[in-house]
């Protein structure tokens, strides 16, 4: 097992994930950025209001964004295809993702969401393809 040494560790590799790396790679802040592979949006076939990439495949825009950064700051931004094992705090970080450990003296948590689905009969097959929920429970304020 290596140890690895970065100033942000950036746990989560959606949108939210990649946009952070993204500004931290272009002030030169070396990065690594851990992606389990888990997506909320993972049964969605296109995804829209991103701005550049409406009528895209999430798939899609993670893959571009993940090449594009890998290509521009390949001197400071390191993709990790793991899920993190474990992740406490002494002087720095340390995180362990199972085969490497890693410092780093900021986390980010871009975990994302986990959408609460009606528990309606056939909603399940229809999510993400036809059937689609885009507003929260609550709205504050209107």
């Amino acid at each position: 097992m290596s140890n690895r040494s970065v100033d942000v560790l950036i746990i989560g590799g959606g949108p939210a994930g990649l946009s952070a790396a993204l500004a931290l790679s272009r002030t030169r802040r070396r990065v690594a950025l851990f992606d389990s592979g888990l997506y909320r949006n993972a049964k969605t076939r296109i995804m829209n209001n991103v701005p550049g990439f409406d009528g895209t495949s999430p798939h899609e825009f993670r893959d571009k964004v993940r090449r594009e950064l890998q290509s521009r700051y390949s001197d400071t931004f390191q993709y990790i295809p793991r899920q993190v094992k474990s992740l406490r705090k002494a002087e720095l970080f340390h995180l362990s993702d199972g085969q490497d450990s890693w410092t780093g003296r900021k986390v980010i948590f871009a975990t994302g969401i986990k959408d609460r689905l009606p528990s309606i009969p056939g909603f399940d097959a229809i999510w993400g393809r036809s059937g689609m929920s885009s507003f929260p429970s609550r709205l504050k304020g209107i």
